[in-house]
């Protein structure tokens, strides 16, 4: 049997700022969707039961959160995939990728509750000084 040096580094973990706190624990579940054109999508894009990005269409559907991307994926041109979203958790707001244009801290109440009642939970990282 080879030796093997079990103090040694098997992986490296760096902070994104993704989440803003451990409570309510991050939940994952299952998302697909449907590309028309290739896409890189970023671990932290948020999206909305209609497929596209939260906040991408005026429809009611586009404010209504399915999820936020666990990891980096792509997509090629008319391919369906499925991949992995966190279903709940506490979010920085900031951090969260959305449509051009949509400003989370702005957002009405309605469109808050909708995302509580999803389970997501989003907070705002002060700037330091502020």
């Amino acid at each position: 049997m080879a030796e093997r040096n079990l103090c040694e580094p098997v992986a490296a973990f760096e902070y994104d700022n993704l989440f803003a706190d451990v409570n309510p624990a991050p939940v994952v579940g299952a998302f697909t969707l449907t590309a028309d054109t290739d896409m890189d999508l970023k671990r932290g894009t948020l999206f909305s039961i209609d497929g596209g990005l939260y906040g991408g269409s005026e429809a009611d559907e586009a404010y209504t959160p399915a999820g936020v991307l666990c990891e980096d994926v792509h997509v090629d041109a008319n391919e369906t995939v499925t991949v992995a979203v966190y279903k709940c958790g506490c979010f920085n707001a900031n951090a969260l990728i959305v449509a051009e244009g949509v400003d989370l801290a702005a957002l009405e109440v309605t469109a808050k509750t909708t995302l509580d009642l999803a389970g997501i939970y989003l907070k705002f990282a002060q700037e330091s000084g502020d």
